[in-house]
Protein backbone atom coordinates (compact mmCIF):
# COMPACT_ATOMS: atom_id res chain seq x y z
CA UNK A 1 0.00 0.00 0.00
CA UNK A 2 1.69 3.46 -0.88
CA UNK A 3 2.62 5.12 2.20
CA UNK A 4 0.19 8.20 1.16
CA UNK A 5 -3.12 5.42 1.48
CA UNK A 6 -1.54 4.19 5.14
CA UNK A 7 -4.00 4.55 8.04
CA UNK A 8 -1.90 7.47 10.48
CA UNK A 9 -0.29 5.06 13.35
CA UNK A 10 -2.02 5.32 16.81
CA UNK A 11 -0.36 7.53 18.98
CA UNK A 12 0.45 7.42 22.78
CA UNK A 13 -1.79 10.22 23.50
CA UNK A 14 -4.51 7.89 21.59
CA UNK A 15 -3.49 4.88 24.08
CA UNK A 16 -3.31 7.11 26.90
CA UNK A 17 -6.62 8.43 26.32
CA UNK A 18 -8.36 5.43 26.33
CA UNK A 19 -6.56 3.08 29.23
CA UNK A 20 -7.43 6.71 31.34
CA UNK A 21 -11.41 5.74 30.64
CA UNK A 22 -11.40 2.29 31.17
CA UNK A 23 -12.95 1.18 34.04
CA UNK A 24 -11.79 -0.61 36.92
CA UNK A 25 -12.66 -2.81 39.75
CA UNK A 26 -13.85 -5.40 36.68
CA UNK A 27 -12.71 -9.18 36.55
CA UNK A 28 -10.17 -9.68 34.32
CA UNK A 29 -9.51 -12.50 31.38
CA UNK A 30 -7.51 -15.35 31.19
CA UNK A 31 -3.84 -13.80 31.94
CA UNK A 32 -4.91 -12.54 35.15
CA UNK A 33 -3.98 -8.83 33.97
CA UNK A 34 -5.92 -5.91 35.80
CA UNK A 35 -6.96 -2.70 34.77
CA UNK A 36 -5.42 -1.02 38.11
CA UNK A 37 -1.80 -2.60 37.07
CA UNK A 38 -1.92 -1.43 33.61
CA UNK A 39 -2.81 2.60 35.28
CA UNK A 40 -0.14 2.01 38.07
CA UNK A 41 2.78 1.34 34.82
CA UNK A 42 0.66 3.58 32.37
CA UNK A 43 3.96 5.84 32.28
CA UNK A 44 6.21 2.85 31.00
CA UNK A 45 3.72 1.02 29.74
CA UNK A 46 1.99 2.82 27.01
CA UNK A 47 5.31 3.57 24.39
CA UNK A 48 5.64 -0.17 24.08
CA UNK A 49 1.11 -0.76 24.04
CA UNK A 50 2.00 1.63 21.31
CA UNK A 51 4.49 0.16 19.31
CA UNK A 52 2.29 -3.56 19.67
CA UNK A 53 -0.82 -1.51 18.86
CA UNK A 54 1.06 -0.04 15.52
CA UNK A 55 2.35 -3.66 14.61
CA UNK A 56 -0.80 -5.19 14.73
CA UNK A 57 -2.32 -1.78 12.51
CA UNK A 58 -0.05 -2.33 9.91
CA UNK A 59 0.39 -6.73 10.00
CA UNK A 60 -3.52 -6.96 10.03
CA UNK A 61 -2.81 -9.75 13.08
CA UNK A 62 -2.70 -9.60 16.99
CA UNK A 63 -0.79 -11.82 19.27
CA UNK A 64 -1.82 -15.40 19.41
CA UNK A 65 -4.48 -15.93 22.36
CA UNK A 66 -4.22 -11.81 22.81
CA UNK A 67 -7.84 -11.68 21.94
CA UNK A 68 -9.20 -14.96 22.86
CA UNK A 69 -11.94 -14.94 25.53
CA UNK A 70 -13.23 -17.09 28.76
CA UNK A 71 -17.10 -17.76 28.97
CA UNK A 72 -18.72 -18.62 32.11
CA UNK A 73 -22.15 -19.35 32.38
CA UNK A 74 -24.20 -18.00 35.23
CA UNK A 75 -27.61 -18.99 36.16
CA UNK A 76 -30.33 -17.28 36.06
CA UNK A 77 -33.68 -18.86 37.24
CA UNK A 78 -35.92 -22.30 36.64
CA UNK A 79 -33.70 -25.59 36.01
CA UNK A 80 -30.24 -25.58 36.54
CA UNK A 81 -30.63 -29.15 33.64
CA UNK A 82 -32.11 -26.62 30.62
CA UNK A 83 -28.93 -24.22 28.90
CA UNK A 84 -31.63 -21.68 28.40
CA UNK A 85 -31.51 -20.55 31.99
CA UNK A 86 -28.24 -19.58 31.97
CA UNK A 87 -26.73 -16.63 30.84
CA UNK A 88 -23.52 -16.51 29.30
CA UNK A 89 -20.70 -13.65 30.32
CA UNK A 90 -17.58 -13.34 28.44
CA UNK A 91 -14.21 -11.87 29.87
CA UNK A 92 -11.57 -10.66 27.87
CA UNK A 93 -7.93 -9.38 28.20
CA UNK A 94 -7.73 -5.86 29.35
CA UNK A 95 -5.20 -5.28 27.22
CA UNK A 96 -7.07 -6.20 24.06
CA UNK A 97 -10.15 -4.18 25.77
CA UNK A 98 -7.51 -1.08 25.62
CA UNK A 99 -6.55 -1.92 21.77
CA UNK A 100 -10.44 -2.26 20.73
CA UNK A 101 -11.02 0.89 22.37
CA UNK A 102 -8.06 2.90 20.72
CA UNK A 103 -9.25 1.52 17.56
CA UNK A 104 -13.15 2.84 18.85
CA UNK A 105 -11.75 6.14 19.24
CA UNK A 106 -10.66 6.14 15.59
CA UNK A 107 -13.70 5.64 14.17
CA UNK A 108 -16.63 6.40 15.97
CA UNK A 109 -16.85 9.75 14.38
CA UNK A 110 -16.99 8.09 11.16
CA UNK A 111 -19.74 5.86 12.10
CA UNK A 112 -21.71 8.15 13.65
CA UNK A 113 -21.15 10.45 10.55
CA UNK A 114 -23.10 7.51 8.81
CA UNK A 115 -26.07 7.10 11.52
CA UNK A 116 -29.60 8.87 11.03
CA UNK A 117 -30.74 10.76 13.86
CA UNK A 118 -33.01 8.04 13.95
CA UNK A 119 -30.29 5.88 15.72
CA UNK A 120 -30.51 7.33 19.52
CA UNK A 121 -28.20 4.39 21.28
CA UNK A 122 -24.40 4.96 21.72
CA UNK A 123 -23.77 8.16 20.48
CA UNK A 124 -23.17 11.13 21.87
CA UNK A 125 -25.88 13.84 22.51
CA UNK A 126 -28.42 11.11 22.45
CA UNK A 127 -30.55 9.23 24.78
CA UNK A 128 -32.92 7.18 25.52
CA UNK A 129 -35.15 10.19 26.31
CA UNK A 130 -34.85 12.09 23.23
CA UNK A 131 -36.91 8.63 21.36
CA UNK A 132 -39.67 8.69 24.22
CA UNK A 133 -40.23 12.21 23.58
CA UNK A 134 -40.62 11.87 19.97
CA UNK A 135 -42.91 8.77 20.73
CA UNK A 136 -45.38 10.69 23.25
CA UNK A 137 -45.15 13.64 20.91
CA UNK A 138 -45.99 11.48 18.07
CA UNK A 139 -49.05 9.70 19.76
CA UNK A 140 -50.14 13.28 21.47
CA UNK A 141 -50.59 14.86 17.81
CA UNK A 142 -52.07 11.65 16.42
CA UNK A 143 -54.84 12.16 19.17
CA UNK A 144 -55.08 16.17 18.74
CA UNK A 145 -55.58 15.86 14.55
CA UNK A 146 -57.02 12.52 14.68
CA UNK A 147 -54.91 10.33 12.61
CA UNK A 148 -53.94 7.02 12.09
CA UNK A 149 -51.16 5.45 13.75
CA UNK A 150 -49.73 1.91 14.02
CA UNK A 151 -46.49 1.70 15.44
CA UNK A 152 -44.62 -1.80 16.14
CA UNK A 153 -42.07 -2.49 18.58
CA UNK A 154 -39.05 -5.04 17.34
CA UNK A 155 -37.15 -7.08 18.97
CA UNK A 156 -34.14 -9.20 17.06
CA UNK A 157 -33.26 -12.65 18.66
CA UNK A 158 -29.74 -12.39 20.15
CA UNK A 159 -28.75 -9.71 18.12
CA UNK A 160 -25.16 -9.22 19.13
CA UNK A 161 -24.57 -12.81 18.75
CA UNK A 162 -25.56 -13.09 15.25
CA UNK A 163 -24.41 -10.76 13.36
CA UNK A 164 -22.36 -12.08 10.42
CA UNK A 165 -19.22 -10.71 10.51
CA UNK A 166 -18.23 -10.93 6.38
CA UNK A 167 -21.13 -8.68 6.04
CA UNK A 168 -19.68 -5.97 8.82
CA UNK A 169 -16.69 -5.54 7.01
CA UNK A 170 -18.10 -4.82 3.86
CA UNK A 171 -20.50 -2.49 5.89
CA UNK A 172 -17.79 -0.60 7.39
CA UNK A 173 -15.73 -0.14 4.36
CA UNK A 174 -18.87 1.25 2.76
CA UNK A 175 -19.33 3.69 5.77
CA UNK A 176 -15.46 5.19 5.59
CA UNK A 177 -13.39 2.84 8.09
CA UNK A 178 -9.82 2.86 6.67
CA UNK A 179 -9.25 -0.29 5.10
CA UNK A 180 -6.18 -1.04 7.48
CA UNK A 181 -8.51 -0.31 10.08
CA UNK A 182 -10.88 -3.46 9.21
CA UNK A 183 -8.04 -5.46 8.34
CA UNK A 184 -6.92 -5.61 12.07
CA UNK A 185 -10.59 -6.01 12.89
CA UNK A 186 -10.90 -9.12 10.78
CA UNK A 187 -7.58 -10.46 11.94
CA UNK A 188 -8.99 -10.28 15.95
CA UNK A 189 -12.22 -11.80 14.47
CA UNK A 190 -10.31 -14.96 12.41
CA UNK A 191 -8.37 -15.57 15.27
CA UNK A 192 -10.07 -14.96 18.42
CA UNK A 193 -11.50 -17.98 20.34
CA UNK A 194 -13.86 -18.61 23.27
CA UNK A 195 -12.78 -20.89 26.15
CA UNK A 196 -16.06 -22.26 27.74
CA UNK A 197 -15.22 -23.14 31.51
CA UNK A 198 -18.00 -25.75 32.80
CA UNK A 199 -16.33 -26.37 36.10
CA UNK A 200 -12.69 -27.31 36.05
CA UNK A 201 -13.09 -28.42 32.05
CA UNK A 202 -12.05 -25.56 29.42
CA UNK A 203 -13.43 -25.96 25.84
CA UNK A 204 -12.13 -23.88 23.03
CA UNK A 205 -14.43 -23.14 20.53
CA UNK A 206 -14.05 -21.15 17.31
CA UNK A 207 -16.17 -17.64 17.26
CA UNK A 208 -18.06 -17.72 13.73
CA UNK A 209 -20.26 -14.97 13.91
CA UNK A 210 -21.55 -12.09 16.17
CA UNK A 211 -19.74 -8.75 17.39
CA UNK A 212 -18.12 -9.84 21.13
CA UNK A 213 -19.77 -9.41 24.28
CA UNK A 214 -18.23 -7.13 26.95
CA UNK A 215 -15.94 -5.04 23.84
CA UNK A 216 -16.07 -1.76 23.89
CA UNK A 217 -16.43 -1.33 19.93
CA UNK A 218 -19.06 -3.83 19.64
CA UNK A 219 -21.91 -1.63 19.51
CA UNK A 220 -20.68 0.63 17.24
CA UNK A 221 -20.21 -2.38 15.15
CA UNK A 222 -23.73 -3.25 15.42
CA UNK A 223 -25.43 -0.01 14.80
CA UNK A 224 -23.46 0.16 11.84
CA UNK A 225 -24.87 -2.93 10.36
CA UNK A 226 -28.32 -1.88 11.46
CA UNK A 227 -28.14 1.25 10.19
CA UNK A 228 -27.04 -0.43 6.54
CA UNK A 229 -30.34 -2.93 6.73
CA UNK A 230 -32.38 0.59 7.46
CA UNK A 231 -30.69 1.80 4.20
CA UNK A 232 -31.89 -0.74 2.24
CA UNK A 233 -35.79 0.03 2.98
CA UNK A 234 -37.60 1.16 0.31
CA UNK A 235 -40.19 3.45 2.86
CA UNK A 236 -40.78 6.42 0.76
CA UNK A 237 -44.45 6.38 1.09
CA UNK A 238 -44.87 4.72 4.39
CA UNK A 239 -44.89 6.15 7.68
CA UNK A 240 -45.65 9.64 8.69
CA UNK A 241 -44.87 12.63 7.17
CA UNK A 242 -43.34 15.65 9.47
CA UNK A 243 -43.00 18.53 7.66
CA UNK A 244 -41.84 16.85 4.99
CA UNK A 245 -39.65 14.25 6.40
CA UNK A 246 -40.42 10.67 6.44
CA UNK A 247 -40.68 9.12 9.94
CA UNK A 248 -40.76 5.47 9.35
CA UNK A 249 -38.95 4.53 12.39
CA UNK A 250 -37.47 5.02 15.51
CA UNK A 251 -34.22 2.71 17.20
CA UNK A 252 -32.15 2.54 19.90
CA UNK A 253 -29.30 0.06 19.84
CA UNK A 254 -30.90 -2.78 18.48
CA UNK A 255 -34.45 -1.48 19.30
CA UNK A 256 -36.11 -0.71 16.83
CA UNK A 257 -39.89 1.29 16.86
CA UNK A 258 -41.69 0.93 13.36
CA UNK A 259 -44.17 3.54 12.33
CA UNK A 260 -46.78 3.86 9.98
CA UNK A 261 -50.30 5.08 8.82
CA UNK A 262 -52.35 1.72 8.90
CA UNK A 263 -52.13 -2.34 9.60
CA UNK A 264 -51.28 -3.19 6.22
CA UNK A 265 -48.62 -0.88 5.73
CA UNK A 266 -47.10 -1.55 9.16
CA UNK A 267 -47.23 -5.89 8.39
CA UNK A 268 -45.52 -4.50 4.52
CA UNK A 269 -42.77 -2.65 6.43
CA UNK A 270 -42.04 -5.41 9.28
CA UNK A 271 -41.78 -7.85 6.34
CA UNK A 272 -39.47 -6.06 4.49
CA UNK A 273 -37.30 -5.14 7.39
CA UNK A 274 -37.14 -8.83 8.44
CA UNK A 275 -36.37 -9.88 4.96
CA UNK A 276 -33.28 -7.83 4.89
CA UNK A 277 -32.15 -8.10 8.35
CA UNK A 278 -31.67 -12.05 7.69
CA UNK A 279 -29.48 -11.19 4.87
CA UNK A 280 -26.97 -10.06 7.60
CA UNK A 281 -27.78 -12.45 10.30
CA UNK A 282 -30.57 -10.48 12.48
CA UNK A 283 -33.94 -12.69 13.20
CA UNK A 284 -36.76 -10.60 14.56
CA UNK A 285 -38.26 -12.57 17.42
CA UNK A 286 -41.42 -13.09 17.01
CA UNK A 287 -42.25 -13.86 20.87
CA UNK A 288 -41.75 -10.29 21.91
CA UNK A 289 -42.11 -7.98 18.65
CA UNK A 290 -45.62 -6.19 19.49
CA UNK A 291 -47.36 -4.24 17.27
CA UNK A 292 -49.63 -1.42 18.93
CA UNK A 293 -52.53 1.26 17.47
CA UNK A 294 -53.31 2.58 20.76
CA UNK A 295 -51.19 4.68 22.75
CA UNK A 296 -52.40 2.81 26.45
CA UNK A 297 -50.23 0.30 26.16
CA UNK A 298 -47.66 1.92 25.28
CA UNK A 299 -47.75 4.48 27.98
CA UNK A 300 -48.52 0.98 30.97
CA UNK A 301 -45.21 -0.16 28.99
CA UNK A 302 -42.88 2.85 29.86
CA UNK A 303 -44.50 3.82 32.52
CA UNK A 304 -44.11 7.66 31.90
CA UNK A 305 -47.24 9.63 31.76
CA UNK A 306 -45.07 13.10 31.22
CA UNK A 307 -41.80 12.47 29.09
CA UNK A 308 -40.54 15.60 29.87
CA UNK A 309 -41.45 15.65 33.68
CA UNK A 310 -39.55 12.13 33.60
CA UNK A 311 -36.76 13.93 32.03
CA UNK A 312 -36.22 17.08 35.08
CA UNK A 313 -37.33 14.30 37.49
CA UNK A 314 -33.86 11.42 36.37
CA UNK A 315 -31.69 13.86 34.86
CA UNK A 316 -32.56 17.27 34.91
CA UNK A 317 -29.66 18.36 32.31
CA UNK A 318 -31.15 16.01 29.84
CA UNK A 319 -34.41 17.41 29.97
CA UNK A 320 -32.77 21.02 29.97
CA UNK A 321 -31.30 19.99 25.93
CA UNK A 322 -34.55 18.91 25.11
CA UNK A 323 -36.36 22.21 25.94
CA UNK A 324 -33.31 24.18 24.14
CA UNK A 325 -31.98 21.70 20.93
CA UNK A 326 -32.04 23.37 17.67
CA UNK A 327 -30.83 20.28 16.15
CA UNK A 328 -33.03 17.96 13.89
CA UNK A 329 -33.58 15.15 16.20
CA UNK A 330 -36.86 13.86 15.77
CA UNK A 331 -37.75 15.12 19.56
CA UNK A 332 -37.88 18.65 17.93
CA UNK A 333 -39.39 18.51 15.03
CA UNK A 334 -42.31 16.53 16.33
CA UNK A 335 -42.71 19.57 18.96
CA UNK A 336 -43.12 21.89 15.67
CA UNK A 337 -44.97 19.98 13.65
CA UNK A 338 -48.25 20.72 12.88
CA UNK A 339 -49.92 18.33 10.02
CA UNK A 340 -51.46 20.09 7.05
CA UNK A 341 -55.21 19.91 6.05
CA UNK A 342 -55.63 18.99 9.54
CA UNK A 343 -58.01 20.45 12.72
CA UNK A 344 -57.02 20.56 15.42
CA UNK A 345 -59.37 19.49 18.23
CA UNK A 346 -57.85 21.84 20.77
CA UNK A 347 -58.77 25.21 20.83
CA UNK A 348 -55.98 27.52 19.56
CA UNK A 349 -56.38 29.50 22.48
CA UNK A 350 -55.70 27.23 24.88
CA UNK A 351 -51.91 27.80 23.38
CA UNK A 352 -51.28 31.01 24.44
CA UNK A 353 -52.18 30.28 28.14
CA UNK A 354 -48.39 28.88 28.58
CA UNK A 355 -46.99 32.07 30.11
CA UNK A 356 -49.37 31.50 32.87
CA UNK A 357 -48.57 28.47 34.16
CA UNK A 358 -47.30 28.10 37.87
CA UNK A 359 -44.41 25.50 36.97
CA UNK A 360 -41.04 27.12 37.25
CA UNK A 361 -42.22 29.43 39.87
CA UNK A 362 -44.25 31.52 37.93
CA UNK A 363 -41.70 31.78 35.20
CA UNK A 364 -43.73 29.51 32.65
CA UNK A 365 -41.78 28.90 29.29
CA UNK A 366 -39.23 31.41 30.68
CA UNK A 367 -38.32 29.08 32.98
CA UNK A 368 -37.05 25.82 30.97
CA UNK A 369 -35.10 28.55 28.45
CA UNK A 370 -32.39 27.91 30.92
CA UNK A 371 -30.55 24.68 32.32
CA UNK A 372 -31.36 24.17 36.35
CA UNK A 373 -27.19 24.85 37.13
CA UNK A 374 -27.57 28.08 34.99
CA UNK A 375 -30.41 29.52 37.13
CA UNK A 376 -28.81 28.37 40.55
CA UNK A 377 -25.59 29.67 39.17
CA UNK A 378 -27.24 33.13 38.03
CA UNK A 379 -25.66 36.21 39.86
CA UNK A 380 -28.88 38.17 39.66
CA UNK A 381 -32.52 37.33 40.11
CA UNK A 382 -35.25 36.30 39.93
CA UNK A 383 -34.47 33.05 41.80
CA UNK A 384 -36.70 30.09 40.98
CA UNK A 385 -33.54 28.25 42.75
CA UNK A 386 -31.12 27.56 45.52
CA UNK A 387 -28.27 25.85 46.27
CA UNK A 388 -27.53 26.54 49.94
CA UNK A 389 -29.41 26.01 53.12
CA UNK A 390 -31.62 29.09 53.70
CA UNK A 391 -30.15 31.37 51.56
CA UNK A 392 -32.19 33.97 51.30
CA UNK A 393 -33.61 35.34 47.72
CA UNK A 394 -36.95 37.18 46.56
CA UNK A 395 -39.22 35.13 43.95
CA UNK A 396 -40.47 35.39 40.59
CA UNK A 397 -42.62 38.31 41.28
CA UNK A 398 -40.63 40.26 44.38
CA UNK A 399 -43.78 39.94 46.25
CA UNK A 400 -42.38 37.54 48.73
CA UNK A 401 -38.96 37.09 50.26
CA UNK A 402 -38.16 33.31 49.65
CA UNK A 403 -35.90 30.80 51.74
CA UNK A 404 -34.44 27.56 50.30
CA UNK A 405 -36.76 24.76 50.20
CA UNK A 406 -33.16 22.57 51.25
CA UNK A 407 -33.54 20.85 54.21
CA UNK A 408 -30.39 18.59 55.52
CA UNK A 409 -31.02 15.29 56.47
CA UNK A 410 -29.51 13.71 59.31
CA UNK A 411 -29.43 10.37 57.29
CA UNK A 412 -29.61 9.37 53.97
CA UNK A 413 -32.57 9.40 52.25
CA UNK A 414 -33.85 7.70 48.76
CA UNK A 415 -32.58 8.98 45.31
CA UNK A 416 -36.19 10.33 44.53
CA UNK A 417 -35.98 12.72 47.27
CA UNK A 418 -32.49 13.93 47.84
CA UNK A 419 -32.22 16.91 46.36
CA UNK A 420 -28.35 16.59 46.33
CA UNK A 421 -27.51 13.36 44.85
CA UNK A 422 -25.26 14.96 41.83
CA UNK A 423 -23.37 16.42 45.30
CA UNK A 424 -23.47 20.09 44.16
CA UNK A 425 -24.08 21.31 47.30
CA UNK A 426 -20.84 21.23 49.84
CA UNK A 427 -21.41 21.68 53.96
CA UNK A 428 -18.13 24.02 55.48
CA UNK A 429 -15.98 20.56 55.49
CA UNK A 430 -16.64 20.03 51.93
CA UNK A 431 -18.42 16.82 52.37
CA UNK A 432 -21.76 15.96 50.43
CA UNK A 433 -24.90 17.51 52.09
CA UNK A 434 -27.72 14.95 52.10
CA UNK A 435 -30.47 17.20 51.85
CA UNK A 436 -34.27 17.04 51.00
CA UNK A 437 -37.54 18.75 50.48
CA UNK A 438 -41.26 18.50 50.82
CA UNK A 439 -42.33 15.58 49.75
CA UNK A 440 -45.11 17.09 46.99
CA UNK A 441 -42.35 19.20 45.46
CA UNK A 442 -38.96 16.98 45.68
CA UNK A 443 -37.23 16.86 42.52
CA UNK A 444 -34.01 17.35 41.83
CA UNK A 445 -34.02 21.20 41.15
CA UNK A 446 -33.75 22.74 44.86
CA UNK A 447 -36.38 26.20 45.11
CA UNK A 448 -37.50 28.78 47.04
CA UNK A 449 -40.59 29.10 49.08
CA UNK A 450 -42.68 31.68 51.02
CA UNK A 451 -41.87 30.59 55.07
CA UNK A 452 -40.65 31.92 57.86
CA UNK A 453 -36.86 33.07 57.79
CA UNK A 454 -35.26 31.06 59.48
CA UNK A 455 -37.45 30.39 62.47
CA UNK A 456 -40.65 28.70 61.98
CA UNK A 457 -42.41 31.12 63.94
CA UNK A 458 -42.32 33.61 61.82
CA UNK A 459 -45.36 34.53 60.20
CA UNK A 460 -44.30 34.70 56.85
CA UNK A 461 -41.62 36.34 53.88
CA UNK A 462 -44.89 38.12 51.93
CA UNK A 463 -43.68 41.67 51.47
CA UNK A 464 -47.28 42.49 50.47
CA UNK A 465 -48.82 41.43 53.82
CA UNK A 466 -48.64 44.59 55.93
CA UNK A 467 -49.27 42.04 59.71
CA UNK A 468 -45.48 41.02 58.53
CA UNK A 469 -44.70 44.67 59.77
CA UNK A 470 -43.01 45.27 62.85
CA UNK A 471 -40.60 48.26 63.69
CA UNK A 472 -36.83 48.70 64.54
CA UNK A 473 -36.19 45.58 62.31
CA UNK A 474 -31.96 45.77 61.26
CA UNK A 475 -33.23 45.67 57.87
CA UNK A 476 -35.33 48.68 58.10
CA UNK A 477 -38.28 46.85 56.18
CA UNK A 478 -41.66 47.63 55.06
CA UNK A 479 -44.05 45.46 54.47
CA UNK A 480 -47.10 46.66 52.28
CA UNK A 481 -49.01 46.30 49.71
CA UNK A 482 -46.99 48.03 47.74
CA UNK A 483 -43.33 46.75 49.20
CA UNK A 484 -41.57 44.42 46.77
CA UNK A 485 -38.70 42.43 47.14
CA UNK A 486 -34.74 43.52 47.00
CA UNK A 487 -31.84 42.68 46.88
CA UNK A 488 -29.07 43.78 49.60
CA UNK A 489 -25.65 43.43 47.72
CA UNK A 490 -24.20 44.71 51.02
CA UNK A 491 -24.88 44.32 54.93
CA UNK A 492 -26.28 46.98 57.09
CA UNK A 493 -24.31 48.12 59.38
CA UNK A 494 -25.47 49.36 62.89
CA UNK A 495 -24.16 51.32 65.56
CA UNK A 496 -25.32 50.71 69.17
CA UNK A 497 -23.27 53.05 71.15
CA UNK A 498 -19.64 52.03 70.63
CA UNK A 499 -20.41 48.61 69.16
CA UNK A 500 -20.47 48.11 65.72
CA UNK A 501 -22.65 45.32 63.94
CA UNK A 502 -23.11 44.52 60.53
CA UNK A 503 -26.46 42.28 59.75
CA UNK A 504 -26.51 40.67 56.28
CA UNK A 505 -30.03 39.76 55.18
CA UNK A 506 -29.15 39.12 51.42
CA UNK A 507 -32.70 40.53 50.57
CA UNK A 508 -35.01 42.88 52.24
CA UNK A 509 -38.90 44.25 51.69
CA UNK A 510 -38.99 48.24 50.60
CA UNK A 511 -41.99 50.19 49.79
CA UNK A 512 -42.24 51.36 46.08
CA UNK A 513 -44.03 54.02 44.04
CA UNK A 514 -44.44 54.83 40.40
CA UNK A 515 -44.30 58.17 39.79
CA UNK A 516 -43.06 59.79 36.26
CA UNK A 517 -42.27 56.38 34.47
CA UNK A 518 -39.95 56.08 37.36
CA UNK A 519 -39.37 53.07 40.10
CA UNK A 520 -38.89 54.89 43.47
CA UNK A 521 -38.24 53.04 47.39
CA UNK A 522 -38.45 53.96 50.26
CA UNK A 523 -36.65 52.02 53.64
CA UNK A 524 -37.75 52.48 57.19
CA UNK A 525 -37.11 56.14 58.35
CA UNK A 526 -35.74 57.35 54.68
CA UNK A 527 -37.21 59.44 51.84
CA UNK A 528 -37.67 57.74 48.74
CA UNK A 529 -34.88 57.16 46.51
CA UNK A 530 -35.50 57.22 42.68
CA UNK A 531 -34.17 54.11 40.28
CA UNK A 532 -32.98 55.08 37.00
CA UNK A 533 -32.15 51.75 35.63
CA UNK A 534 -32.03 48.08 35.77
CA UNK A 535 -29.74 46.80 38.26
CA UNK A 536 -28.91 49.85 40.02
CA UNK A 537 -27.55 50.13 43.32
CA UNK A 538 -29.08 52.69 45.86
CA UNK A 539 -26.78 53.59 48.95
CA UNK A 540 -28.27 55.10 52.17
CA UNK A 541 -26.46 56.01 55.13
CA UNK A 542 -27.31 57.37 58.57
CA UNK A 543 -30.76 55.99 59.18
CA UNK A 544 -31.79 56.69 62.17
CA UNK A 545 -34.09 54.40 64.12
CA UNK A 546 -35.11 53.98 68.06
CA UNK A 547 -33.97 50.18 69.19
Amino acid sequence: MPLEDQCPPFLESEVSAALRTMKTGRTPGHNHITTEMLKWSERSLVPRFTGLFNQCLYSGLVPEKMADSITILLHKKGDSADLKNYRPISLLSVLYKLLTKVINQRIENILDAEQSREQAGFRKGYSTVDHLHAMNELIERSNEYQMPLFIAFIDYEKAFDTVETNSLWNVLQEQGVHVQIISLLQGIYTNAQSLIRLGETIIPIKVCRGVRQGDTISPKLFTATLEHVLRKMEWNDYGVSVNGNQLTNLRFADDVVLIAKSAQELQAMMTDLDKHSLDYGLKISDSKTKDKKSNAWLRGVIKIKDVIASAAERKWAYGWELARSTDVKWSQELMEWRPPSKRSIILPDSFRKAENMTWGKGLGCDFVKKSCLSWMRSPQGPYPFCTQEYDMRCNADRKSKVSCNLIRSASRVTADYDYNSPNLYKDEKNRAIVAYGQEQIADYCPYYRVFGEISKEATDTRCTYSGNMYYNNYSLEIFSRSARCFSLEEGIKVKKKLQRTTYNMKVGCYETSCKGNRLHIKMQSSKFYPCYHAGQFIHVEKVWILV
